[in-house]
């Protein structure tokens, strides 16, 4: 599992430059992020390679936040993989409830990060079909 956090803005502009800013500046280093349009405000669900210290920057600069566990999956760069992994967890019965992913330079594959509706379940279906499931990005 994968520690992501959820950051709340103003859909305006210049506030997700504020924000990653506000990390870069800071020294934590954004490894994933996905922004979702919500009306008048926008969600960015995002991965660093520091969360205490993203954490701090947040409260300290009162942002609105949250914190969640997310699977991060590596899989391999072809056609069809995504379609194995939600047939696999859909057969079992697992809700994808979001997802986003990536290319890497790790191994050559790509990473999907998936918000599921059972963690347990989907880490067992995805390792008992030797699907790699990662701790951190």
């Amino acid at each position: 599992m994968v520690e992501q956090l959820s950051v709340f803005l103003d859909n305006r502009p210049g506030r997700l430059a504020e924000l990653c800013n506000l990390m870069g500046d800071n020294g934590v280093d954004i490894r994933a992020l996905q922004l979702v349009e919500a009306g008048e405000f926008g969600l960015v669900r995002m991965i660093t390679d520091n969360n205490p210290k993203a954490i701090e920057l947040l409260t300290k600069s009162k942002m609105s936040f949250r914190k969640g566990d997310v699977l991060g999956v590596l899989m391999e760069d072809k056609p069809g993989t995504m379609g194995l992994i939600a047939t696999l967890l859909g057969n079992a019965s697992v809700n994808i409830e979001y997802a986003y992913a990536f290319v890497t330079k790790i191994e050559e594959k790509a990473i999907l990060i998936l918000k599921v509706s059972d963690i347990k379940k989907s880490v067992d279906v995805l390792k008992s079909n030797k699907i790699k499931i990662l701790e951190k990005i």
